[in-house]
C-alpha cells in the first residue's frame, strides 16, 4: 500500500495505491474517486474483527456506522480519499 497526500495543507486528499490482495478500510463518504478495477464491500465492522457493538461506539463518537473496504480485483488499483471538512491529513503507520 502506497499513500500519497496531495493538495496540502488546505484541502488534502489521499491517493492510496493498492497491490493485489491489499485492503484499505475507510469511513463511508470518504471516497472521492477510484480506478475501475476496485471492489467495494460495505460492512459495520473492520474486516476480520469487531461487530455491531463497535459500530455503535463509532456512531456515538460521531463517526460513520458503515465502513467501506476497497480491494483491487486484479493487479494494482487506486482509491482517492478525502475529508468532510477542509484541512490537512497525516499518514499514521
Amino acid at each position: 500500500m502506497d499513500i500519497e497526500l496531495v493538495n496540502r495543507p488546505g484541502n488534502t486528499a489521499a491517493k492510496v495505491t493498492l497491490q493485489a490482495g491489499e485492503i484499505c478500510t475507510a469511513e463511508s463518504g470518504a471516497m472521492i474517486a477510484m480506478s475501475g478495477n476496485m471492489d467495494i464491500t460495505t460492512t459495520t465492522h473492520k474486516k476480520g474483527s469487531g461487530g455491531i457493538m463497535k459500530a455503535i461506539k463509532r456512531m456515538v463518537a460521531g463517526e460513520s456506522l458503515f465502513l467501506n473496504h476497497f480491494e483491487p480485483k486484479s493487479g494494482t488499483g487506486e482509491v482517492w480519499l478525502g475529508t468532510a471538512l477542509a484541512g490537512d491529513m497525516e499518514v499514521m503507520e
